[in-house]
């Protein structure tokens, strides 16, 4: 049971991915992109994330393909023609989720919404995360003001998958201003933050919480 913690897949170097296709099979993988915008039109959503030859419908299996994934192996799961006990089959019956970048909080929204929250909280297979979608495997997530819509650094509610006394910074940046404020944000939660920049991973072993850190990742206490 491994997370895998990215900033964007794109960008990561070809030396990084090769040690990540080492954790990694080329198996049946669900993707989630559950974060659009909440003020995106639902036709524009549904042709962008979940038709073929949309924008970011064929941005996920180009990045899965950089992971070692057949496109026949992807599977993009529409969050408007699902049910709750559709939902949790799927996650029983894929070995890999991918969650991608974007909205967390609409991904929590539509969750919640479809009552299958609980359901990623104990998923027991691997899960693959992009910014948004790493941050969201934690119960709790921060976002420094200079990545954040709101203007503002603030904490946010994950799901929980992982467990432990850390969390991490995706998109991360080395100067000094950006990680005072990250050191703050772990001071006021009593965390580790794990810094990941675009070129960068994190894997997680949720089983016996070992961490393997492949790329520029640094921590901040």
């Amino acid at each position: 049971m491994y997370s895998f913690l990215f900033s964007k897949i794109s960008d990561v170097s070809d030396s990084n991915l090769k040690i990540c296709r080492q954790y990694l099979k080329n198996d049946k993988i669900a993707v989630f992109p559950w974060i659009f915008a909440s003020e995106s039109d639902l036709d524009d959503v549904k042709n962008d994330f979940f038709c073929a030859g949309g924008k970011h419908f064929e941005k996920y299996f180009s990045q899965l393909g950089l992971l070692g994934f057949d496109r026949e192996n992807i599977k993009i799961i529409n969050p408007y023609l699902v049910i709750k006990d559709e939902v949790k089959d799927i996650l029983d019956k894929n070995n890999y989720v991918f969650i991608p970048g974007g909205n967390p909080e609409m991904f929590m929204t539509l969750a919640i919404r479809l009552g299958v929250l609980e359901f990623f909280t104990n998923y027991n297979g691997n899960i693959i995360g992009e910014s948004a979608g790493s941050d969201l495997q934690f119960e709790l997530y921060q976002i420094p003001k200079v990545n954040n819509f709101y203007d503002c650094s603030s904490y946010y509610n994950g799901f929980g998958l992982i467990k432990g006394n850390y969390i991490v910074d995706v998109h991360s940046q080395k100067n000094k201003s950006y990680l005072k404020e990250l050191a703050r944000l772990a001071q006021m939660k009593n965390l580790k933050i794990l810094t990941i920049d675009n070129n960068s991973c994190v894997i997680v072993n949720r089983q016996n919480n070992d961490i393997i850190k492949i790329g520029n990742v640094d921590e901040i206490n």
